[in-house]
């Protein structure tokens, strides 16, 4: 574990007192505290951008301390809330616009994370900071759905290689997205066809075992995930980049607190039917250290709890390091995948996928015949995908919000 809340610094323990919904006049308290002891506004204010929080934050801080609150701060984050809020209500219009033109085609799509979870947790679509639109489409259907998103504007930005019939059959089984971005508005889709990256570590959770239900926002009906599943998505895709960003786990506080105990019962015994009790456990136990929920546990085995301690570990080191999940060294960043699974087809699944990289397709445009001739490129691979990586988050950091 990762030092006591107390010790924490006061921007990051101000930063989870504000993470807090609904709030609670114990919640309000704690603001009003922490508000009025020395802080620095500069560091708070890049944990609010690192960790994509502008509008929860700007909301409770106004609710709960706007005569407390230093005037240019508050201000500050006003205008990072609209503007984030302006562009969550570009993204509804948008997702709207392309569920309608995918529905035409006779496309199955369901809306994913951003817009729907934000409903899901907050009854509010604008009180999330994303960053992109998330669909998912059926495996068989994802390149015709691609077609009908360049009809709409946007073009595929990852991978940016063409796809041979030999890649395409690759990048089904081995990864779970590809992203199209829009030419003009720069938009960015991430058009999903698995809800994991490795469809190997979590076999019982899978697209086929998640029914479609809908979200009401105003007169639309959103296709999305049920709130069960989209808890649990909600959950391993945090684990998976090691809650490097405290809006999910915001989010994830947000639900829990909502449910009954036997909504919370009935959510971790679907967690156990799909295998991903670990994921939900660290998340539950993350949201109980920051003082987020209350008297929430999930009961584990031996077994799991040692895959729960491991994403809880590199979880607080991540979010209190304000930092990417991702780590520098390659060698560790792919032991700490291994020891993620071990199951033969997960660890199968993970070696192929570090031998041919899509990035490799972009050094040499190889023929199908010769498909595997990509294993000899995978050093120079790995050195493209580590410097885009690095590329993407240098624009994290350096975004603006007015």
């Amino acid at each position: 574990m990762s030092c006591s809340f107390d010790k924490l610094p006061s921007e990051f323990r101000l930063l989870l007192a504000c993470l807090h919904w609904p709030l609670a006049d114990d919640d309000r308290a704690r603001i009003r505290t922490l508000i009025a002891q020395p802080f620095k506004a500069e560091e708070f204010l890049d944990l609010v951008q690192h960790h994509q929080v502008a509008p929860l934050v700007f909301r409770n801080l106004d609710n709960a301390a706007r005569d407390l609150t230093p005037a240019t701060l508050l201000s500050n984050l006003r205008a990072r809330a609209a503007n984030a809020g302006r562009k969550s209500l570009r993204r509804v219009m948008e997702t709207l616009r392309i569920a309608a033109q995918l529905k035409r085609a006779s496309i199955e799509v369901r809306v994913l994370k951003g817009i729907a979870l934000s409903i899901h947790a907050y009854r509010d679509a604008t009180l999330q900071d994303s960053i992109d639109i998330d669909l998912l489409v059926p495996a068989q259907q994802v390149f015709e759905a691609e077609s009908v998103l360049v009809g709409c504007g946007y073009r595929r930005i990852d991978p940016l290689a063409r796809l041979t019939p030999h890649r395409r059959r690759w990048l089904l089984n081995h990864a779970h997205h590809i992203a199209l971005g829009h030419s003009q508005t720069h938009e960015k889709v991430e058009l999903h066809w698995g809800l994991t990256p490795n469809p190997f570590k979590h076999p019982g959770f899978v697209v086929e075992g998640t029914p479609t239900e809908y979200i009401t926002l105003a007169a639309h009906q959103i296709p999305s995930l049920s709130a069960q599943d989209m808890f649990l998505h909600a959950c391993v895709h945090g684990a998976e980049h090691y809650w490097s960003r405290l809006k999910w786990l915001a989010q994830i506080a947000a639900m829990t607190q909502a449910m009954t105990s036997a909504e919370f019962a009935a959510v971790a015994s679907r967690a156990a039917e799909f295998g991903v009790t670990a994921e939900m456990a660290a998340a539950i136990a993350l949201t109980e250290h920051y003082q987020l929920t209350n008297h929430r546990e999930v009961d584990v085995s031996s077994e799991i709890s040692v895959a729960r301690d491991r994403i809880l570990n590199r979880s607080m080191i991540a979010s209190e390091g304000a930092s990417d999940h991702s780590n520098h060294n390659a060698i560790v960043e792919f032991r700490d995948e291994w020891r993620a699974g071990s199951s033969f087809g997960y660890r199968r699944n993970l070696i192929e996928r570090t031998i041919i990289r899509d990035e490799s397709w972009e050094l040499l445009d190889l023929p199908d015949a010769l498909f595997y001739g990509y294993a000899l490129l995978a050093p120079f691979a790995l050195m493209k995908h580590r410097k885009r990586m690095r590329a993407r988050r240098a624009t994290s950091r350096q975004r603006v919000y007015v």
